[in-house]
């Protein structure tokens, strides 16, 4: 029963991997997540400059302060926007990385080989099971990280 089971450690984890798949099993899904990150930040920078050069009114403008607020919101919907159409990567990814309980075996090889299974037994709605959790999580980091950014470059006089 697996509530009976001892705890597994970090390191113990890592010792099965390296002792059933080697240093390859590290990177399972590895080519997936990068392709998919480094499309996510392309889209995401370029909604954001898009947003930022096309915005009529400075709602919150006047301030250091009111101007960070407001990159804060415009990067916000740039991430939303790139992580909902990017998110199905990170389900690929995962559904990579997925080892059967009992044989230790990856039940999915190869990114369109695991895109099809997803696609054929779960639809289009399979690819963004946990998206609004990935929101949650990626959504208040994002908003942070540029409002503090935009907010440090009107201050020191930085913007064109």
């Amino acid at each position: 029963h697996l509530l009976e089971a001892a705890p597994v450690t970090t390191l113990a984890l890592a010792r099965q991997i390296l002792r059933r798949e080697g240093l390859r099993g590290f990177y399972r899904g590895g080519l997936v997540g990068a392709l998919g990150r480094t499309v996510e930040a392309i889209v995401q920078f370029c909604i954001y400059e898009r947003l930022k050069r096309s915005r009529t009114v400075l709602w919150l403008s006047g301030s250091p302060l009111g101007l960070g607020l407001q990159y804060c919101l415009l990067s916000v919907a740039a991430r939303l926007c790139s992580s909902t159409l990017t998110y199905p990567h990170l389900v690929v990814q995962t559904y990579l990385r997925e080892v059967h309980p009992k044989t230790g075996a990856h039940p999915y090889s190869g990114i369109l080989a695991t895109t099809r299974a997803i696609a054929r037994t779960e639809g289009l709605r399979g690819f963004y099971y946990g998206l609004v959790p990935h929101w949650v999580r990626v959504l208040p980091h994002t908003g942070v990280t540029f409002f503090v950014y935009e907010y440090l470059v009107s201050v020191l006089g930085y913007h064109t």
